[in-house]
């Protein structure tokens, strides 16, 4: 992507719950607020993550239960 001029960044949040518990610097740093274009990916509840990716942001995941087995 980085070749076709897109400026793309991986976060990897294996626990949002440690990821919370970080000091606001830390959480800037990782998903700083001037990053509005985001996408979860999330095989479970996507509803959560919009904590994350913002109100305009992209929620890959499930609806409904059982759909991920």
């Amino acid at each position: 992507l980085t070749t076709q001029g897109k400026q793309v960044r991986v976060v990897s949040m294996p626990s949002t719950d440690v990821f919370d518990k970080q000091d606001s610097a830390y959480k800037e740093s990782v998903l700083p607020s001037s990053v509005t274009k985001r996408v979860a990916v999330e095989a479970m509840i996507r509803d959560y993550w919009y904590k994350y990716v913002g109100l305009s942001g992209k929620i890959i995941g499930m609806d409904t239960f059982g759909e991920s087995a």
